[in-house]
């Protein structure tokens, strides 16, 4: 059994250290015929492979998967808003002082960067966001000289920004197909659990040029042939 990607990117591997071969053969020849009276006369043969054809059987075996996070949970521009009009609805307040806004934006921002941390560290979400919303409220009730009730901010908090966080979404990825690529073992599968895998490969060389600029300082760069 072998990993798809791996024998794939086997393949080429070999596919192009082929064409090294190639041109190392090249090389020693026309050393040969820089030596030889009269092969010096002759141009110096060289192969390309400008296309190569493959077509592969193999049998998928199964898929491995892997389970991760989404590490940028928050829209922060959504959920400030969020946040924002929360304390405005909660104080009954058509608007909030430009200098108290500031503030609170602030530190809007300043929590849901924390929020993010946390949840990064696999934090627990809903503990996360309660530590968010305590001390969000504790900021606003304080900036707009409020009295403070922790408890009642809190769980509108909770309440209303918990569905904006997405890191408890686990997302699944494939991460290794795994196949069957040996003839006598093939030999075995039944006709329709084989795939035939058709591949083009096409050459694009790259070549060192070396120049001198304007100053006279010798320069080499890679380029595409």
């Amino acid at each position: 059994m072998a990993v798809l990607k791996d024998y794939l990117g086997s393949l080429i591997r070999d596919i192009t250290y082929s064409r090294v071969i190639a041109d190392q053969e090249s090389a020693n020849i026309a050393k040969m015929y820089e030596t030889d009276d009269l092969l010096k006369y002759f141009s110096i043969p060289r192969m390309k492979i400008e296309k190569t054809e493959l077509t592969i059987p193999i049998c998928i075996d199964g898929l491995e998967t892997k389970y991760y996070k989404n590490f940028e949970p928050i829209d922060n521009k959504e959920f400030y808003s969020l946040s924002y009009n929360l304390i405005k609805n909660f104080y009954e307040l058509d608007q909030i002082k430009k200098d108290n806004s500031i503030v609170i934006t602030k530190e809007i921002y300043r929590l849901i960067n924390e929020l993010e941390n946390r949840i990064r560290l696999n934090e627990n979400i809903k503990d996360a966001l309660s530590i968010y919303s305590y001390e969000l409220a504790v900021v606003s009730a304080k900036k707009l000289n409020k009295k403070f009730s922790s408890k009642k901010l809190e769980d509108i908090f909770n309440k209303n920004l918990f569905d904006f966080i997405k890191s408890s979404e686990i997302n699944e990825k494939i991460e290794y197909t795994n196949v069957t690529i040996e003839s006598d073992k093939l030999k075995e599968k039944r006709i329709e659990d084989l795939v035939y895998i058709k591949m083009t490969i096409f050459e694009e060389s790259v070549e060192w040029v070396f120049f001198e600029d304007k100053d006279g300082k010798k320069i080499k760069k890679l380029v595409i042939e």
